[in-house]
C-alpha cells in the first residue's frame, strides 16, 4: 500500500489521480477494463499507460505494436464528443504478477485499473492475477469484473452515485478513505464510511456513552470538515465478520 504525499495529497484529503497503468492482453475481456481506464484518465486529466506483455517483444515491428494498441484503445475514445486523451503503449516481457507493479512503481502510477477472471474455485474473490497484484503494488488497484454494476456507460460517461470506503482507522484506510473522498467530489456522489466491528457493540463496557454512539462518533471525526459542502457522508458501524458485512451492505444499498 502506498503512502500518502504531497505531490498526490489535497489539502482536503483528496487525492491527485495524474498517471493510470491499464493492462490489457488485446482480448475484448481485458478491454472492457480499458474503458473505465479511459474515462477514469478523462475525468482527471491523467496519462494513460496501456501494458502488454509479450512472450518475445523483439519479434513485433513498432508499427504492429502501435496498432495493437490502437485498436483496443479507439472505440472509447471515439464515442465520446472529447476525444483526445494522453495515453501511452508499453510492450514489455515477463509474467503479469511481477510486470504490472514493477511498470507501476517505474511509472510512479496513481492508479492500477485491471480486469479480473475470477475462475471459479481458483482465487475466489478476485482472481489469481488481480489478487497478487492488490498486494505488491505501489499503488491501489481498481478491479473490473463481469458480475459487476457497471458505473461506466458506452459513452465513456461515469455514473457514480454511491462509493462505501470500508475503514478500520489504520493507516491504509486513511488512504483508502482520501481515495474516496476524491471519487465523491469529483462525481459528487454519496460516501458511505463504513466500519466493521467483529464484536457485538452491545457488550461494550461504556455506560456513559454507548459502544455505537461512540463508534459513530469516532467515524465521523475522520471525515474533513469540508466534506460535507460538496458530498453526502453516511457513516456506518456494523458488527460481524467484514467481508460479509461489507458486500451485504453494498449489495442492500446499490
Amino acid at each position: 500500500m502506498p503512502e500518502k504525499s504531497q505531490e498526490q495529497t489535497q489539502a482536503s484529503g483528496r487525492q491527485f489521480i495524474n498517471r493510470i497503468l491499464c493492462p490489457t492482453n488485446l482480448s475484448p475481456s481485458s478491454d472492457e477494463a480499458l474503458r473505465y481506464g479511459v474515462a477514469i484518465a478523462r475525468a482527471y486529466n491523467a496519462k494513460l499507460y496501456l501494458c502488454y506483455a509479450a512472450e518475445d517483444p523483439q519479434k513485433l515491428e513498432p508499427e504492429q505494436v502501435n496498432k495493437l494498441f490502437l485498436d483496443s484503445i479507439a472505440p472509447y475514445i471515439s464515442v465520446t464528443d472529447r476525444p483526445w486523451i494522453n495515453w501511452e503503449g508499453i510492450i514489455t516481457q515477463g509474467e503479469a504478477t511481477e510486470v504490472i507493479p514493477r511498470l507501476a512503481k517505474e511509472h510512479q502510477i496513481d492508479l492500477i485499473v485491471m480486469r479480473s477472471r475470477r475462475r471459479p474455485y481458483a482465487a475466489m474473490l478476485l482472481g489469481s492475477t488481480a489478487e497478487a497484484v492488490c498486494h505488491t503494488a505501489t499503488c491501489p488497484v481498481l478491479v473490473t469484473h463481469q458480475q459487476e454494476r457497471e458505473w461506466v456507460d458506452l459513452a465513456g460517461e461515469i455514473n457514480l452515485k454511491r462509493i462505501l470506503v470500508a475503514y478500520d482507522f489504520s493507516e491504509y484506510s486513511d488512504l483508502a478513505l482520501s481515495y474516496g473522498l476524491s471519487l465523491a467530489q469529483e462525481f459528487q456522489t454519496e460516501l458511505h464510511l463504513m466500519n466493521v466491528s467483529p464484536n457485538s457493540l452491545e457488550n461494550s463496557s461504556e455506560k456513559s456513552e454507548s459502544g455505537l454512539d461512540k463508534a459513530t462518533k469516532h467515524l465521523r471525526e475522520q471525515i474533513p470538515s469540508d466534506a460535507h459542502l460538496w458530498a453526502k457522508i453516511i457513516p456506518v458501524i456494523a458488527t460481524g465478520k467484514p467481508y460479509h458485512q461489507i458486500l451485504n451492505y453494498a449489495q442492500e444499498n446499490s
